[in-house]
């Protein structure tokens, strides 16, 4: 098993985060901090942070907006499940660049 130091993960991980998308998802920590990061506590707690709630509201609003959408242009279909409802809810999302969140989707239809 190969024994990897702290520094050459911090120079890894700098270089796979600059110009794309990193591994360990959207790299909003990056963009939160303008200097460089050398604490791999840091690095290791806003990996594992709980997601803010301003930003828990704001995947709310826009989810919600989708669904009401979807909503109000199925009303009346007779052969429209659930199913279907969920599907294209995900696909607006998706075309839409919103993150899909099982969570939020459960407390606005339920």
């Amino acid at each position: 098993m190969e024994q990897v130091g702290f520094r050459s993960l911090q120079r890894k991980w700098h270089r796979e985060s600059t110009g794309r998308q990193s591994h360990f998802g959207s790299g909003s920590f990056v963009r939160r901090t303008p200097a460089k990061i050398n604490s791999f506590n840091y690095f290791v707690k806003e990996i594992v942070a709980l997601p803010d709630s301003r930003n828990r509201a704001w995947k709310k609003k826009q989810l919600e907006k989708i669904v009401r959408r979807i909503r109000d242009s199925t009303v009346g279909h007779a052969d429209y499940s659930a199913i279907d409802f969920l599907e294209d809810v995900k696909c607006a999302c998706a075309r839409d660049g919103v993150r899909f969140d099982d969570d939020i989707f459960n407390e606005l239809v339920g």
